[in-house]
């Protein structure tokens, strides 16, 4: 097994970020490759979303744990034509100020038809996109007007 972790400090308070990353659905608000997210059972730890990727594939996650007061959320990757096999991914929301936050997204996983740098290499792009993504987001709605 192999892990990446990648980090970003968003300018946005921590409880705005954790509201994002808490709505299991949100993915598609930050992550380039979704575009689309389909929800399928009760709200928390079971649920499974079912995510179309841009290429036009889909992937299906399963919410493991949302954790509110730590600020996380876990789940695992159940069916997926991605590189990846065994994945499974925490993010979390660091407060450091009123309105500033840290952002961590760790991922566990084995490389499948590919090398692990291969793997690795693609996470870190996907994971590193979906953090600018999520910073934009909050960032553009805490800016002020000019």
């Amino acid at each position: 097994m192999a892990n990446v972790t990648r980090e970003r400090v968003i300018q946005a308070s921590a409880k705005a970020v954790w509201a994002t990353i808490a709505d299991f659905a949100a993915v598609e608000q930050y992550s380039p490759m979704v575009s689309r997210c389909d929800l399928e059972g009760p709200d928390g730890p079971g649920q499974l979303r079912h995510l179309t990727l841009s290429d036009g594939t889909v992937t299906t996650s399963r919410l493991i744990a949302l954790q509110h007061e730590e600020r996380a959320l876990t789940y695992e990757i159940v069916v997926t034509k991605l590189p990846l096999t065994d994945y499974s991914s925490t993010m979390r929301v660091y407060p450091a100020s009123a309105e500033r936050c840290r952002v961590t997204w760790s991922s566990r996983f084995a490389p499948r038809g590919a090398t692990l740098e291969d793997a690795s290499a693609f996470l870190v792009q996907n994971l590193d996109a979906g953090l600018e993504e999520l910073a934009n987001l909050h960032e553009t709605l805490t800016a002020e007007p000019r």
